[in-house]
């Protein structure tokens, strides 16, 4: 129901919004993702037949809130250990286990924190890494984070409405009926509309991205995110399921929400990394700052 996806969405942006810029608020961003993420490490556990018994999903669950967890205090310089523990201690779960398939189940178990959590996290430390009440500029991490929600908003939002009003052409009916090329069209427009007005109406914006920067970027979101809805319905029509769960009524499950956010988030980290280097003042995620300065 289109009213309330957008007052649902409007609530949670309000909140979200206030943890972000608010200094005496700043505990509800991870109290926001943590949830999400955790609910989404169990949507994902729990598509298919092979779901993870005890053991494996409380480890899932451990590794989503280590990565968070990592991100918010320590800007994911453990993540490496963190993944390579969960993924050993996983697999020796596996041992009391007589029957299933202990590979796809350790599999999912391991799969499912870096799907779901990974991404979660790395907005957070980019939001944190980037957060400085004393200095001139105190909050740069917000305008990146706000802007890759709403240029994935924009993308997803766009290929709604338009491909409502106007698609015909399916693009992959198997996946996903109400995709259209219509529809994909319109998201990639909407995409880099959205993304160029942000830079010319925001300061802030203006100050972290050029031009190119913000037309590179329209052009990568609105090709990655309408791959990651796919990718999710892939997976969603591969368990026999047409959402990944009920807890929000009218929009399926946590990862029906933030399956394109997911996805869009990796290419923004790479892309931030590779051509502003300045977003990363304590290093790089996963790596150790004794390797990165």
């Amino acid at each position: 129901m289109t009213h309330v996806r957008i007052t649902s969405s409007i609530i949670f942006f309000a909140v979200f919004l206030l943890g972000l810029f608010n200094e005496s608020f700043f505990w509800i961003p991870p109290l926001i993702v943590l949830p999400a993420a955790l609910l989404g490490v169990w949507e994902f556990s729990n598509l298919g037949k092979d779901r993870p018994p005890g053991p494996q999903l409380f480890l899932a669950f451990a590794g989503a809130a280590a990565l968070l967890a990592d991100g918010y205090f320590f800007s994911l310089h453990h993540g490496v250990m963190i993944l390579g523990l969960l993924t050993v201690l996983t697999v020796l779960a596996g041992l009391p286990v007589k029957t299933g398939d202990i590979a796809a189940i350790a599999g999912k178990s391991v799969v499912a924190p870096i799907y779901v959590a990974l991404p979660l996290a790395l907005i957070i430390q980019l939001w944190r890494d980037n957060l400085n009440v004393n200095a001139d500029w105190p909050n740069a991490g917000a305008h990146y984070v706000l802007f890759l929600i709403f240029v994935t908003w924009a993308s997803d939002t766009g290929a709604y409405f338009v491909g409502r009003q106007w698609g015909k052409t399916k693009i992959i009916p198997r996946l996903s009926p109400g995709k259209t090329l219509e529809g994909y069209i319109g998201g990639f427009v909407f995409t880099i509309l959205v993304a160029v007005i942000l830079r010319g109406a925001w300061n802030n914006i203006a100050e972290l991205f050029s031009w190119w920067d913000v037309l590179a970027l329209g052009f990568i979101f609105s090709i990655i995110s309408p791959l990651g809805d796919l990718a999710e319905s892939q997976l969603k029509r591969s368990a026999s399921t047409k959402d990944s769960g009920e807890t929000f009524t009218g929009m399926g499950g946590m990862l029906d929400i933030i399956d394109s956010l997911l996805c869009t988030t990796v290419f923004y980290y790479i892309y931030l990394a590779a051509l502003h280097p300045e977003a990363f003042p304590k290093g790089l995620a996963l790596i150790s700052t004794s390797i990165i300065p």
